[in-house]
């Protein structure tokens, strides 16, 4: 049987963690919620304990470690890949100028009009420019972020759980805490397995 506290280091290896409440063991029914900054964890802890029994709330704290990676300037602070501009802009080059050689060759084997090559190599360069920068990240830059995936390397990382013997409540419990935003609602057995959402 696994404690939060063994979750959470499993979860968030390399981290120094905390627990007032000591090596609690989860329940085969324990819904945990991941919260970042320790004002937000205060109103999810509230939210739990007000939909069950104050004694089955456990916290664990994870500490911000210390970077290991010294900015140099110019990183994008909310992308987890700092992608270069000028590996999409060769590689649309690239594309443009294979694509238009070579469908633009096989125009002119076709027609022996020089403007019907000019015109399919020029369509060409334009497939190939596309091509060419989505195989060289291009496709990564779609909203002007690299990732979706939020992260947190300087600020605390609570783990609240609350722990239940059925299902049932322990997905109202999942409900009512999701109602605050935090970045991860899961169910988890005894032993720390995610089994179910359901929020």
């Amino acid at each position: 049987m696994a404690t939060l506290t063994d979750y959470a280091r499993q979860h968030f290896p390399r981290h120094e963690t905390e627990s007032p409440d000591g090596p609690v063991p989860l329940s085969s029914h324990a819904t945990v919620a991941h919260v970042v900054g320790s004002r937000r964890a205060r109103l999810v802890e509230q939210a739990l304990r007000r939909t069950t029994d104050t004694a089955r709330v456990v916290r664990v704290t994870v500490r911000p470690t210390d970077p290991t990676v010294v900015a140099t300037g110019g990183e994008d602070p909310e992308g987890i890949v700092d992608l270069p501009y000028r590996r999409t802009a060769v590689g649309a080059v690239g594309g443009a100028l294979v694509g238009s050689a070579a469908i633009g060759l096989l125009g002119r084997l076709v027609s022996d009009s020089w403007t019907t090559a000019f015109v399919v190599a020029a369509f060409a360069a334009v497939l190939g420019a596309v091509v060419g920068a989505m195989l060289t990240g291009g496709g990564r830059h779609a909203g002007n972020r690299a990732w979706e995936q939020r992260h947190a390397p300087d600020r605390t990382i609570v783990v609240l759980a609350a722990m239940f013997d059925d299902e049932h409540t322990a997905n109202v419990a999942a409900a009512a805490v999701s109602m605050f935003e935090p970045d991860d609602v899961r169910i988890v057995d005894s032993e720390g397995a995610w089994h179910s959402p359901n929020t």
